[in-house]
């Protein structure tokens, strides 16, 4: 049996691309005979053995925060006592703690980042200044402690070969994500029907670089029967500006048509959500994969999203969604009226949608690219002791 240790800062009860990828991870790996291990901070979880996985937490390990090397010694601990085949690390304030305490050639260990860069502005936000972070990441990327750096899209790659060159075309590899089985729909097609109240979701998390202020502007220009729910309003990291938002909401008056969850929305509960909703908007500033857009076609939801990073790898215009320009009400507007308009160009959408959850990003394209990949580690770090 072997045993994959997995270290993600981020983990349930948040919810996000890389909280259930993780998730995905663990329940497949676990499910084919791998000793499953995480270590992870603690935000609520609070369970240590689940689905057949070990959590371990870890104090301070948190990526925006300044004293997250005070995490170090217990990860060692970790190392020490789990002695893990392989190590799937992600992003990129995690590999810096773990790279510190291990020796290279230590572990087989395989590197994803999901922190979404936008030069000349960001690399991964934590510093929140781009020339360190581009020198910080370009330091950790050349210290040859990781066996292959994996990303979800070619926008990630090519981003991040503007700061390391050298990871192509070796060193990295575009491994497409898909929609978590956790709330993933039946890719079933559904009937459109947008007589009577139009359900508009904006299902991502309630920052501004995901385009929230753009959706509450473009619901203020639109006809009253159209409404729009927020699920991930209750975990707001950033507590000012759920207070901006929810003062933009009264100023557009807008607050008997905006729907926020009473409490914390879980992944179970974002399925309901995709259930009841007509036309799911991701209009982001910028986005390294987005999710969000795959778990939408799974359900037969219409998707607008923005013609940015890697959405513009996953929505083809007027075939598995509608692409907008980014930082525009207008455009939203533009685009759920075209939607609602044109329910032929809406079921249209809806079958490409599905399609491509069922063709292009899948469950099993993907972890069989895992699996080879954690095997070449194992397979090269073996070869390297042994010399």
């Amino acid at each position: 049996m072997k045993t994959l240790l997995i270290i993600n800062s981020r983990f349930l009860p948040a919810i996000g691309g890389g909280e259930t990828y993780t998730l995905e991870l663990m329940q497949h790996f676990a499910a084919h005979g791998w000793n499953v291990h995480l270590a992870t901070q603690n935000r609520g979880f609070k369970k240590t053995n689940w689905k057949g996985c070990t959590l371990h937490y870890l104090e301070e390990f948190d990526d925006n925060s300044p004293l997250v090397q005070v995490c170090a010694p217990m990860l060692r601990k970790v190392l020490d006592m789990v002695k893990p085949d392989v190590i799937h690390v992600h992003n990129i304030m995690p590999y810096f703690i773990l790279s510190s305490i291990v020796d290279r050639n230590e572990f087989p260990t395989v590197l994803t980042i999901h922190n979404t860069p936008l030069l000349p502005e960001r690399v991964f936000g934590t510093f929140h200044d781009v020339e360190a972070e581009k020198m910080f990441t370009r330091q950790l990327l050349a210290n040859n402690k990781y066996y292959k750096l994996l990303v979800g899209s070619h926008y990630y790659l090519n981003t991040y070969a503007q700061i390391a060159p050298w990871i192509k075309p070796d060193r990295a590899e575009v491994v497409y994500y898909f929609p978590p089985a956790i709330t993933t729909g039946q890719l079933t097609a559904r009937h459109v029907d947008f007589e009577g109240t139009v359900r508009l979701l904006f299902p991502s998390r309630l920052i501004k670089r995901k385009g929230i202020e753009e959706c509450l502007r473009a619901l203020s220009k639109l006809p009253a029967r159209f409404t729009l729910s927020l699920p991930g309003y209750t975990q707001v990291e950033d507590k000012l500006y759920r207070l901006h938002i929810a003062s933009l909401v009264c100023e557009l008056d807008l607050v008997d048509r905006v729907f926020v969850p009473r409490q914390r929305t879980t992944p179970e509960k974002m399925v309901g959500f995709y259930r009841e909703a007509d036309i799911v908007l991701v209009p982001s500033h910028y986005e390294g994969f987005g999710i969000v857009a795959l778990e939408a076609m799974s359900w037969g939801v219409p998707v607008i999203a923005s013609e940015v990073g890697g959405l513009s790898e996953i929505v083809c215009d007027k075939v598995n969604g509608l692409l907008i320009k980014p930082k525009s009400a207008e455009a939203i507007e533009t685009a759920v009226l075209k939607l609602v308009n044109d329910v032929t160009l809406a079921q249209t959408i809806i079958h490409g949608g599905l399609k491509t959850t069922q063709e292009r990003f899948t469950h099993h394209k993907h972890m069989k690219q895992i699996m080879r990949v954690y095997k070449q580690a194992i397979a090269a770090y073996s070869s390297r002791k042994g010399e």
